[in-house]
């Protein structure tokens, strides 16, 4: 089955946030799932979930509650096909027809989990009407609040096609959907509608998820972190330690990442997680080593070698012979892992799984 799913999209709406509000990424597929995870946690963002559930169990415990939503809808790959010619055999095993009425199915869900004011944009990247304006023609008849909004113009957008058998006031509303075809972009064809829900929403007023106190250990070693954790709450799951966003309770579904992993407690000791270190800036923890990018010593961290750090001396900023302790390694100023200073060495804890060769 082709992977469709365009996950860098959801790194980008999570930079918008700028660390504020939530996102909640969710993959029907446990592998597509990880994948999202890991490329969201890769970027340094704080403040996401990721679940792998179906849709309608979503809309059971989210009604009318994001303010805005992307669906990147499964679709038959027609923009596809210059590209990955094999997208040709599998939409002749599941042509439009087939994923049409997946796709109606998911902008309903879609729209009932908008709160009044909400945005929500449909994407594909096939042709077929069928896959395209006939859905959101399905949900303009079936949610009567929903409306299309016309994006800010662009010289290479094209407009949406009108629908035989359809009203004047219907196919006004598909002309402000965006074609683009891959004759007058430099890239693949795409479909994309945005939506608005009409109303006002109701008054806000999210239930906290309760916060635990945190081991010793772990408190210790949030005091060398200078990151704003006041917007949420903790949480422990065995023995791994989370920073729950702002966002109010979340119900109980399928997780793949509730919030920022902070780091494992094990043995009355505090091991920060990966996804902490690049959450961070360069300012956020009180013991930084800084190399640059084409230094010979970063190139060793990321293999996995421990340094010395009197002969790192002249390239690090922090991190002097004497200091014990976990460190944030910087390139060029920005976070990329941990090392743990003792006796004038810094020892590697870059994730093995990263770690390059040669």
């Amino acid at each position: 089955e082709p992977n469709l799913q365009n996950i860098p999209v959801r790194t980008e709406l999570g930079s918008r946030l700028k660390g504020r509000g939530l996102l909640v990424a969710n993959d029907i597929s446990n592998s597509r799932a990880k994948a999202l995870l890991k490329n969201l946690e890769l970027t340094g963002l704080p403040n996401y979930y990721v679940t792998s559930e179906d849709p309608e169990k979503l809309r059971g415990c989210f009604p009318e509650y994001f303010h805005k939503i992307l669906i990147d809808a499964p679709c038959s790959g027609e923009g596809m096909f210059h590209k990955e010619p094999q997208m040709a055999r599998y939409w002749e095993e599941k042509p439009p027809a087939y994923y049409a009425g997946i796709q109606k199915r998911l902008i309903l869900q879609g729209a009932d989990m908008l709160r009044p004011e909400g945005m929500l944009l449909y994407s594909t990247c096939t042709f077929s009407k069928k896959e395209n304006e006939e859905v959101i023609a399905f949900l303009l008849k079936e949610r009567p609040d929903m409306e299309i909004i016309a994006p800010a113009p662009y010289k290479d957008f094209s407009k949406g096609f009108s629908l035989e058998g359809e009203t004047e006031e219907i196919n006004r509303q598909l002309e402000k959907c965006i074609r683009l075809f891959p004759h007058k972009i430099s890239g693949e064809g795409h479909f994309a509608a945005l939506l608005r829900k009409k109303g006002k929403p109701a008054e806000e007023k999210p239930a906290k998820e309760k916060s635990i106190s945190l081991p010793l250990p772990v408190q210790d070693f949030l005091k060398m972190v200078t990151m704003d954790f006041s917007g949420g709450t903790f949480k422990m799951e065995g023995e791994r330690v989370f920073f729950l966003p702002e966002g109010g309770k979340m119900p109980r579904l399928r997780y793949l990442r509730t919030g920022l992993y902070l780091g494992d407690v094990k043995k009355n000791r505090f091991e920060p997680a990966h996804a902490l270190a690049l959450a961070l800036q360069a300012g956020d923890a009180v013991r930084t080593c800084s190399f640059p990018g084409d230094s010979e010593e970063i190139r060793a961290y990321l293999r996995g070698e421990s340094l010395e750090m009197e002969a790192a001396d002249t390239k690090a900023e922090g991190g002097r012979a004497g200091e014990k302790g976990w460190t944030l390694v910087l390139v060029d100023g920005y976070p990329v892992g941990w090392g743990k200073l003792a006796g004038g060495m810094l020892k590697n804890h870059y994730p093995k799984g990263l770690r390059v060769k040669g």
